[in-house]
């Protein structure tokens, strides 16, 4: 079974939970009635978090919020199932470019059509803004029920041909999409565009 399905089913159905913590650059939400406020959005907010899974708006210097959150999981789902472009790369402005350039249509090329909206969908949210949850609940029932899923299926490391499955799809990702996206920036010695 492909890591990405059985991560929806563990999501969504599986008495085993998931927590996935960066309790280092967590913020107070809760006001004083135990309502969710959110503080202040600064002008510009530092670079905090893992190359690997941060949203555009953090690569932006923009204030992370619940939308960021988002975009952070959807990357571990993209990752899971199909790599993402970016997975082997450890150069901050090289990883930058790919996820401020990249289109949408070539980020989810490998990803079930059910969760395709959710990438246009987070590029409408601002930092104050209360994301709707149940759209990515919704698209991994979707995409659960098409594909027959159950929380009991076996891991995907369970079989090895599901591993070489998932290692060929990195590849692919990486050799049609990543790389000719790269060689189209000529990046000087500062960076620069």
């Amino acid at each position: 079974m492909d890591r990405f399905i059985l991560f929806c089913s563990l999501f969504l159905e599986s008495k085993m939970s998931i927590v996935l913590s960066a309790s280092a650059i967590a913020k107070q939400s809760f006001g004083k009635d135990g309502k969710w406020v959110a503080r202040r959005a600064r002008g510009t907010a530092e670079f905090r978090g893992t190359l690997r899974y941060c949203s555009p708006n953090v690569h932006e210097k923009k204030e992370q919020g619940r939308r960021d959150d988002l975009w952070s999981l959807y990357y571990v789902f993209i990752e899971l199932h199909c790599g993402l472009p970016w997975q082997t790369l450890r150069d901050k402005q090289k990883v930058e470019l790919l996820k401020m350039h990249m289109s949408d249509k070539d980020l989810v090329l490998n990803f079930p059509v059910e969760l395709h909206g959710i990438v246009p969908y987070l590029r409408t949210l601002d930092y104050y803004q209360r994301p709707d949850y149940s759209m990515f609940y919704e698209g991994l029932l979707a995409v659960m029920k098409r594909v027959g899923a159950k929380a009991s299926d076996p891991y995907d490391w369970e079989n090895p041909e599901t591993v070489r499955n998932i290692a060929l799809r990195t590849k692919l990702v990486k050799l049609t999409v990543a790389i000719p996206l790269l060689n189209t920036f000529h990046l000087n010695q500062n960076g620069e565009r």
